[in-house]
């Protein structure tokens, strides 16, 4: 005879196990940006199908590659536009944007590389789309930029290198009055000095619209415990951040970035 009590324990739990992501109000443009792992163990299509559930405009994918991890044919029969950046020589350096808003894409002429074990490290970490919206014109740029930790003393000046070419990548855009947005995994913290020449440009960090502006986005391992906030969402004036959230990721030691705004 089924007991009637553990049926009504357990349909509290299938509820949850199915509910839908978290509903946010509508805003003209919806982004977000994920490390999603390249050598995340779930299919192409299971990572394609958690993500389209968040019914984003344009998504930036890190550590990205429609050879590895990212579904184009699923994409693309919901609307979407998939831009590759493969111009790194390693998969986990490599982006992919999907769009649903038209635009230009470009791969950013910034190329970088440093000596592991003796090979060279080719890594391409910036990639945009220009869109318009309201009649604005929007730069939306995706980074990854490679960590320091754990990796050859040689990256260190060419990270430095990176943080500089961006910021001045982004005030040329500013200077020709485009608003700009830029998300991806920049891995370091907050308080590292290198962040700041992403806020001298011109840029706001979207956090400060986070209900908790201390949301880590990054577990080390296999450790299912965030410890440090090194993804981020930066913005520019003109741009009106209605919210902003850390979600998780099935399947990735990273959390994802989720902003809504309206272009004024």
């Amino acid at each position: 005879m089924i007991n009637i009590k553990y049926i009504f324990s357990v349909i509290p739990l299938i509820i949850l196990s199915c509910s839908s992501p978290a509903v946010f109000p509508t805003t003209d443009l919806k982004i977000i940006s994920a490390n999603i792992l390249i050598d995340n163990s779930r299919t192409k299509r299971e990572i394609a199908e958690e993500f389209i559930n968040w019914d984003a405009d344009v998504y930036l994918f890190h550590e990205a590659s429609e050879k590895v991890n990212i579904d184009r044919d699923f994409f693309e029969s919901r609307g979407y536009k998939v831009y590759s950046h493969e111009r790194s020589n390693i998969n986990s350096f490599n982006g992919v944007l999907v769009s649903r808003v038209e635009g230009q894409f470009t791969s950013i002429d910034l190329d970088y590389s440093y000596s592991a074990n003796f090979d060279p490290i080719i890594f391409s970490p910036f990639y945009s789309i220009r869109v318009t919206i309201n009649s604005k014109p929007l730069t939306i740029i995706g980074a990854h930029i490679p960590p320091e930790i754990l990796m050859p003393e040689s990256i260190i000046p060419v990270r430095e290198r990176s943080f500089k070419d961006i910021k001045s990548y982004i005030q040329e855009k500013l200077s020709k009055g485009e608003s700009v947005i830029i998300g991806g995994d920049f891995n370091t913290f907050p308080s590292d000095r290198l962040m700041s020449y992403i806020i001298d440009s011109g840029l706001e960090d979207s956090a400060l619209h986070n209900k908790d502006r201390y949301d880590f986005t990054w577990a080390p391992g296999s450790l299912n415990l965030n410890l440090a906030r090194i993804d981020y969402m930066f913005y520019s004036k003109g741009i009106e951040v209605v919210y902003s959230d850390v979600l998780n990721i099935t399947g990735s030691d990273h959390d994802l970035i989720v902003m809504g705004v309206n272009i004024k």
